[in-house]
């Protein structure tokens, strides 16, 4: 290491040749002795290989001092080009003698002209300073720049991969939420379609009506219009402990036919039956590949042509009765959440439409045994075990002499005398709550006091958990039966008088019979006797 100011003092003046390099140290004021690192070269390969070294030890020279002329190896502008293909941003000063080379030569081949300088001969060691002073820091704050360059590169590249990022984050982002929005119009598509569907089931009088058959063509073709599915059929299971399950209904989109009369056996797929027990609506979106529905694979592979099915149970009073079936066509179907949802709907409607039917059943059938309450000529009535009439037919008020507005809640006592109660009605109750039902003869009392003799038939009734609850109580007026009664006791007793006669009469005629035999057998001898007796006889007369 040398300062470059002892280069200076070294120098041969005009006629001085060789090459030096200095590394620049940071420098804050102009010093004749500014320090430098400085390599002296004395050929043109010896100051190529130090600036090769330099530049890949990572510390290039900040500038070069080249004489034109270096005998005997190669000029300064061969070394300059060499140095300049290694160290681009090496500064380089040409020292050379009036006329030797031209400037545009020179400048023509060392490119760039910012970082190509001149110097000639003779010079002063201060120039020489003075040139390493300022280019040193030239190239110092070129390095900085060149730094800051990078590091704003640096900063941009990765600010312009963040920038990627995000935008590609960004378009994802956008991409998702086209998607979605797409997905959430395609939702609310179906779910309006889906609606107006239950809105449309919610008003329709066939539900309500009795006809489960009419009932369940406008459910299933609602459902495959609604669900876009080729087929929709609704099984029931039969009454007989649901062993057998029985196609009531299955619509053909394709065709607009109905069908029905199909049945399965729940025992050749346990599996399927069971998971409808657990589940709101089994999707089996690929039936290929779904457990549950490998005992229909011959039926998907047929014909039909099944690929994806939604199937609901059907629940009525908390029990499973059947299922709807809706079978897609064509390329594996995934369903979605709302689809499942509305084909439990459907089935919840056709559970309605079984209860609604089952419900008008009931109606109609309560409604005659009203009617044949209502009409009966016993009368019938209904009591609560604390002995308070609850129901009473028309029969029964016109039997007692009440309307029938005013007898229910009455106490079961205002239809007896106290010794009829404690004596008939009493006996009797307990012996229907011991044996279920008793019969006999009570009487009752009528609303103006007179006894109506009746006969009573009372059975005990039962909740669901078969605990007795009251008692049923069915009256028939045997007044006239009772005056028939008394007349026919008459008649029997006139009877027994008219048999009694005649039996003296025929008694009378039997021994009066006997005497005229008797006494025919005496009037003959008699006569006989006569007829050999002469007049005079005296025994004649006693013979008369």
């Amino acid at each position: 290491r040398q300062c470059l100011g002892r280069l200076a003092k070294r120098s041969n003046g005009p006629g001085a040749s060789g090459k030096h390099l200095a590394r620049s140290r940071p420098v804050g004021c102009f010093s004749p002795a500014a320090p430098f690192e400085l390599t002296t070269c004395r050929q043109a390969e010896e100051a190529i290989e130090a600036v090769r070294r330099s530049v890949e030890e990572g510390q290039p020279y900040a500038l070069a001092f080249l004489d034109v002329r270096l005998p005997p190896g190669p000029d300064g502008v061969w070394t300059a080009r060499r140095i300049r293909q290694l160290d681009p941003e090496i500064n380089i000063v040409i020292v050379t003698g009036l006329g030797e080379v031209s400037a545009e030569r020179i400048a023509r081949h060392v490119p760039p002209a910012d970082k190509l300088f001149y110097i000639q001969k003779p010079f002063q060691a201060q120039e020489i300073i003075q040139f390493a002073i300022a280019l040193g820091a030239k190239w110092q704050l070129e390095n900085r720049l060149h730094e800051s360059y990078r590091e704003l590169e640096g900063r941009v590249e990765q600010r312009a991969a963040e920038l990627v990022r995000v935008n590609a984050e960004l378009t994802r982002d956008i991409e998702e939420r086209h998607r979605a929005e797409q997905a959430l119009r395609e939702s609310e598509r179906r779910l309006r379609r889906q609606y107006r569907a239950l809105m449309d089931l919610a008003h329709s009088q066939t539900l309500k009506g009795q006809d489960l058959r009419a009932a369940l063509r406008e459910l299933t073709e609602a459902a495959a219009r609604t669900l876009d599915v080729e087929r929709v059929a609704v099984w029931l299971y039969d009454s007989a402990g649901g062993a057998v399950a029985r196609c009531h209904d299955r619509y053909d989109g394709r065709s607009g036919t109905h069908t029905e009369g199909r049945t399965l056996a729940l025992s050749d797929n346990p599996e399927y039956f069971q998971a409808l027990e657990d589940i709101r609506a089994l999707a089996a979106h690929d039936v290929r590949t779904d457990p549950r529905m490998q005992a229909f694979a011959e039926e998907f592979e047929g014909p039909a042509g099944v690929t994806s099915r939604l199937d609901a149970p059907i629940r009525v009073g908390g029990r499973t009765v059947g299922v709807v079936c809706h079978e897609h066509t064509g390329p594996a179907r995934r369903w979605t959440l709302d689809q499942q949802s509305f084909a439990g709907s459907i089935a919840d409607f056709v559970a309605l439409a079984i209860e609604a039917c089952e419900r008008k059943r009931r109606d109609e059938a309560l409604t005659q045994l009203r009617r044949a309450v209502e009409q009966s000529i016993d009368g019938i009535a209904v009591v609560d075990r604390g002995e308070t009439l609850l129901f009473a037919n028309r029969a029964w008020a016109e039997m007692h002499g009440y309307p029938p507005c005013e007898l229910a809640g009455s106490d079961l006592r205002i239809f007896h005398t106290a010794e009829q109660f404690q004596n008939e009605v009493r006996p009797l109750l307990s012996g229907v709550e011991s044996t279920g039902s008793r019969q006999g003869e009570v009487g009752h009392v009528r609303r103006d006091g007179t006894v109506v003799p009746t006969w009573m038939t009372v059975s005990l009734l039962k909740d669901e958990n078969d605990r007795p609850m009251g008692f049923l109580a069915i009256a028939r007026d045997i007044t006239e039966q009772k005056r028939a009664e008394e007349r026919g006791t008459q008649l029997e007793e006139q009877l027994r008088r008219a048999q009694k006669m005649e039996a003296i009469g025929r008694l009378a005629g039997g021994v009066a019979h006997d005497f005229n035999n008797m006494l025919m057998a005496i009037l003959g001898c008699s006569e006989f006797l006569l007829a050999s007796l002469p007049d005079d006889e005296p025994l004649r007369r006693e013979v008369e």
